[in-house]
């Protein structure tokens, strides 16, 4: 027969019920998953995103379900899957604020700019990142412009309309960022790289409006200088990979 009541080890206390017991084990489990609640509400909130960024991949790879094994958007998700951030190639990573169409959109640029940069051998000086709010595609200054110039090269051509066709296919906004390395330039025309790497992306961006056609409002132009390099500048390759133009994608909300 099953004893209903259990007493203390000294014997003098009053019973305890087992019920009671497993009531008082389980509270004790509920404080401390409270407790750990806590501790996730003060996350630092780099932990708290890539908390967030575990249940996105699902959806990604019910894309990619959806897709055909031989579809160019399907080898590009399987290709960029688990790539690392840094260095050039092209990067893909799930962020919280990128969902539905507007990620798909995102993925399908990427996808045809990349397939673009590739199938034209010119991996070497270019490639496509993706970024917090759309993707980047950088471009060394060699394949733009001339050295020293603001006059876009003739064979930069393709990619810039390569680059409209992207914009009003998915209705992208586009930054231009133009950056030099630290050899100072002083011509009558460009007194300092400041002159230069703004000259150039407003070159680009004129070349958007008149050829592409995109609206001015979906279309910024800036240059830095040589104050945002992504390496030394003590050799010649590590400058010539500051010499460079970024074209920060985007989706564009507004009205036109």
């Amino acid at each position: 027969m099953n004893e209903e009541y259990k007493k203390d080890k000294g014997g003098g206390g009053a019973p305890v019920a087992s019920w009671e017991v497993i009531y008082c084990s389980l509270a004790l489990i509920l404080v401390a998953f409270f407790a750990m609640l806590v501790s996730y509400s003060t996350v630092e909130e780099n932990k708290m995103t890539n908390f967030i960024r575990g249940f996105s991949v699902s959806s990604e790879k019910t894309m990619m379900d959806g897709l055909s094994s031989s579809s160019a958007l399907r080898k590009f998700m399987a290709y960029t899957a688990g790539r690392k951030t840094g260095g050039g190639g092209t990067i893909l990573r799930n962020t919280p604020d990128m969902i539905g169409s507007d990620k798909k959109s995102v993925v399908m640029g990427m996808s045809s700019l990349t397939e673009f940069i590739e199938n034209a051998g010119i991996g070497n000086v270019a490639h496509v990142e993706r970024t917090d709010t759309g993707f980047k595609a950088t471009f060394g200054s060699s394949v733009m412009f001339p050295s020293g110039v603001a006059t876009i090269n003739k064979n930069a051509i393709p990619y810039l309309d390569k680059m409209i066709a992207v914009m009003k296919k998915n209705k992208f906004s586009v930054r231009i960022e133009g950056h030099t390395d630290n050899v100072p330039i002083q011509t009558e025309q460009f007194p300092s790289n400041w002159e230069l790497s703004t000259a150039r992306a407003v070159n680009v961006l004129r070349y958007f409006l008149d050829k592409g056609k995109i609206p001015p409002m979906r279309l910024a132009a800036v240059g830095f200088s040589e104050y945002h390099p992504i390496a030394s500048n003590d050799t010649t390759k590590e400058r010539q990979t500051n010499r460079r133009v970024e074209f920060y994608f985007e989706i564009y909300r507004g009205e036109e």
